[in-house]
């Protein structure tokens, strides 16, 4: 009796221990599996965070809280405030043409260099494009060298030459020529700018001029779509053009290369699921507009419309002569040259009408904000009013 006892007591320690076993190679099976899962699941959001860091430390420096405007009676409140000017230190561009990349600011840039705005020099190992946008407010290698690095490439445009001992009759002397540097990447750096010209000095934080076009952020975001893939193709701009590439090298089609934008935005809030400075929040317009609002005075940033660009630009030619006081050239044409055809085998003439207004609910709450911003500034005079809301382009059923 004893012995048969003993022996049912070892065959259910035996059981237990086995099901124990059982049940924790189980578990290590379903947190095996698990972990597969949140791995394949998890990937973009991993990607997320370790992107989200990357820009983390660039972001800060243009870190505002929406409510700080509201309304145009806060405008220019913040950093724009005007303080007494420090000495001059470097002469700086008079005019920022800050963006909208993809919306016809090269055209633009163009235009006013060729009506006699001078443009930046470049120095050994620079590209030639940078003649026209420095990049130095957006490439943080550059920023770091700080206001003498980048007055240096503007010195030529003022004689090349600065004296110390004049520099308070240099500064109250009226500018007689326009400096430009046209960055369209520049949109996102508002802080910096302020900074930098504020330690430049001579007040010219608030003789600064700033252009800015926008463009419906769908039909932006095929044209960058189309030029990175052609830089693709032709082994040009590898950094700016690894952002249309897969992690084969292969390039994305562009409702992949879109989703990638639609995944950093919050569609509900119009608000960005990464950090500001980010490609994917670029065309959250609103957002870029309210800091240039916050650290300069509404009537020295001009926002212009592409639409007017491309469909009447003898009027919007006209908006920036009277905004930056320079009268017409005699001889010289009165329009912008907008071709910039990006032909290339991967090319999307159109968007999917599907993605199209995928694309368009992810904008629309951003864009509404933007409306009503605009809607309560009410500097400079030469502005359009009302600005004119954005328009979808045409689409294809195809895709």
């Amino acid at each position: 009796m004893a012995r048969e006892l003993g022996k049912k007591r070892r065959l259910t320690a035996t059981v237990i221990v086995a099901s124990v076993i059982g049940l924790t190679a189980v578990a290590n099976l379903l947190h095996m599996h698990k972990k597969i899962v949140a791995d394949e699941l998890g990937l973009n959001h991993l990607r997320r965070g370790l992107r989200h860091a990357e820009y983390q430390h660039q972001d800060n420096d243009n870190a505002i809280e929406p409510e700080m405007i509201t309304d145009s009676n806060k405008m220019g409140e913040g950093e724009a405030h005007e303080q007494p000017a420090a000495p001059l230190r470097h002469r700086l561009p008079n005019v920022l043409l800050i963006g909208a990349q993809k919306s016809g600011s090269t055209a633009l840039a163009g235009f006013l260099f060729s009506q006699g705005a001078c443009s930046a020099q470049t120095f050994p190992g620079e590209p030639a494009y940078w003649k026209k946008e420095v990049h130095f407010f957006d490439k943080d290698e550059r920023y770091r060298q700080g206001a003498g690095f980048y007055a240096k490439r503007f010195a030529h445009c003022y004689n090349g030459t600065f004296d110390p001992a004049t520099a308070a009759e240099d500064a109250a002397e009226p500018a007689k020529k326009l400096v430009m540097d046209a960055t369209p990447n520049t949109l996102m750096r508002w802080r910096r700018v302020r900074r930098i010209y504020d330690f430049a000095g001579g007040g010219q934080t608030n003789t600064l001029k700033i252009l800015l076009i926008l463009r419906e952020p769908v039909s932006r975001e095929l044209s960058l779509y189309n030029h990175k893939a052609k830089l693709a193709k032709d082994g040009g701009h590898p950094l700016f053009a690894r952002g249309v590439l897969d992690k084969d090298g292969e390039v994305l089609t562009f409702p992949k290369f879109a989703g990638r934008t639609m995944y950093g935005i919050n569609s509900t809030d119009g608000t960005c699921l990464f950090s500001m400075s980010d490609a994917e929040c670029y065309g959250l317009y609103v957002h870029h507009l309210r800091g240039w609002l916050h650290s300069f005075r509404p009537d020295q940033v001009l926002v212009l419309a592409y639409d007017e660009l491309k469909n009447n630009d003898r009027q919007l030619i006209k908006r920036v002569r009277a905004f930056l006081d320079i009268n017409e050239v005699v001889g010289q044409k009165e329009e912008v040259e907008t071709k910039n055809e990006q032909h290339h085998t991967n090319k999307v003439t159109l968007p999917p009408c599907w993605l199209q207004t995928k694309l368009a609910k992810t904008f629309h709450k951003a864009n509404e904000d933007l409306y009503r911003l605009l809607d309560q500034k009410k500097e400079p005079s030469m502005e359009q009013r009302p600005f004119p809301q954005f328009i979808l382009s045409n689409c294809t059923r195809a895709m």
